[in-house]
């Protein structure tokens, strides 16, 4: 009975030793100790790829398609190895004679002009801006209870249209190419 005893002595010494509170990293590290080494070597391989693929591309944007063409020579290069003809060296281009350019004489403009133009900033001056969407040439200007977008004419009796704005200012023109601003 004695080796009976012994037995069961070894087999509850054996479980206790294993059911014992032990700090649950310690036993993990213990049961998989070699699978977790090949995961870690396997992840760092990937990651270690994946940023070799991505310094490549990278590269390749930045240098252009002369970064993987071996072969092309830089022009300086084919300058330097080409010689200059002596007739090249020696002569100068002539310079081509000069072209005198008509001067254009602007007239000033008359009193029917000038007052024409008054009256259009006038007109300019009443429109009443409620809001501006800035989008390229999809522009759009909320203004005087209607959606204009830019080219559509404004005041159709003076053909004042409108064809931009900038940060501070909306730009008209009327059908004799006269600018017009009206500031926000």
């Amino acid at each position: 009975m004695s080796l009976i005893n012994q037995a069961l002595k070894k087999e509850q010494l054996r479980r206790h030793a294993a059911s014992a509170p032990v700090d649950p990293m310690v036993t993990r590290v213990a049961r998989h100790s070699g699978g977790s080494d090949k995961l870690l070597i396997l992840l760092v391989g990937f990651v270690g790829c994946g940023l070799l693929l991505a310094v490549a591309v990278t590269a390749i944007i930045y240098f252009g398609n002369a970064f993987l063409d071996s072969n092309a020579q830089s022009p300086q290069a084919e300058l330097a190895s080409s010689p200059l003809p002596a007739e090249s060296i020696s002569a100068a281009p002539e310079e081509p004679a000069e072209v005198e350019q008509p001067v254009l004489i602007e007239e000033a403009p008359t009193k029917t002009d000038l007052a024409a133009r008054a009256y259009n900033q006038g007109i300019v001056d009443g429109f009443t801006v409620q809001g501006i969407r800035k989008s390229g040439q999809n522009s759009r200007v909320f203004m005087n209870g209607r959606i204009q977008k830019l080219g559509d004419v404004i005041d159709i009796e003076n053909g004042i249209r409108l064809i931009g704005f900038t940060e501070f200012e909306l730009v008209f023109e009327d059908s004799a190419g006269n600018r017009y601003s009206k500031p926000l």
